[in-house]
């Protein structure tokens, strides 16, 4: 009799474990970036949850060219915003990235790290002659240049 009551009790263990991790999600939700977007005041990131403040700034780098860029926050539920000092600059290129360790308010923290990258640089800046062989004024004569 105690040995079936042992494999009753696991096997109603067992039960409960397989129904809650099809609701695992629901249990210990994550947060995730829904979307990153930019304009020429900052950046927006949109989360999943509404994010803790504190843990959201220190997980939080924008680069430009390499180069941190320092800036202020704003928040609005969901949302946060980054504003660098001096705005979204033309001309460079920059990362956003958010660590895991940034949290919503209920302490769920973000997945895994997020990136992303964008450039304000122009595409379509023509190419600029450097230098022209022969020099201008020469000439090519046979295999050598004259002038």
């Amino acid at each position: 009799m105690h040995n079936r009551f042992g494999k009753e009790k696991a096997a109603v263990l067992i039960i409960f474990c397989l129904s809650c991790a099809g609701c695992a999600s629901e249990l210990l939700p994550e947060m995730s970036v829904d979307s990153c977007t930019w304009d020429a005041e900052g950046v927006s990131i949109v989360f999943s949850l509404e994010p803790d403040m504190v843990s959201v700034e220190k997980a939080f780098t924008l680069t430009e060219d390499d180069h941190p860029a320092s800036g202020i926050f704003s928040y609005t539920g969901r949302q946060v915003r980054f504003f660098p000092t001096g705005g979204i600059k033309t001309n460079y290129d920059y990362v956003v990235t958010v660590t895991s360790f940034a949290e919503s308010k209920k302490g769920y923290s973000l997945a895994g790290d997020y990136c992303k990258t964008f450039s304000t640089r122009n595409d379509k800046v023509r190419p600029e002659i450097v230098s022209v062989v022969p020099r201008n004024g020469s000439a090519v004569e046979g295999d050598r240049i004259a002038g």
